[in-house]
């Protein structure tokens, strides 16, 4: 049987949760910062639940320090292991 992100992660599990922020942040679908326009997707600082538009991570511009969120995923839009799985791959490969 295979095991779920949250028996490999262990307590890195309960870390990645808390990461989790209030979805008020602009929604983005091209990975552009909405103020500067920045290209990024490297300083990713939480996640939240967009409700009807699933799960997505939360980034913050390295120009001009506006958040926002997009969607860091293609697997775990709707199922939370497999984002959490999703962003602690991206949360690991960040510059």
């Amino acid at each position: 049987m295979e095991k779920t992100w949250k028996e490999l992660l262990g307590s890195r599990w309960d870390k990645l949760l808390k990461l989790k922020r209030e979805s008020t942040d602009p929604y983005v679908k091209d990975f552009r910062c909405p103020e500067c326009n920045t290209l990024d997707t490297n300083h990713v600082i939480g996640w939240c639940d967009s409700g009807d538009i699933g799960l997505m991570m939360i980034n913050e511009c390295p120009r001009c320090g506006t958040k926002y969120r997009f969607h860091g995923t293609t697997t775990g839009r709707w199922n939370l292991d497999s984002f959490i799985g999703d962003l602690y791959t991206q949360l690991s490969v960040q510059k």
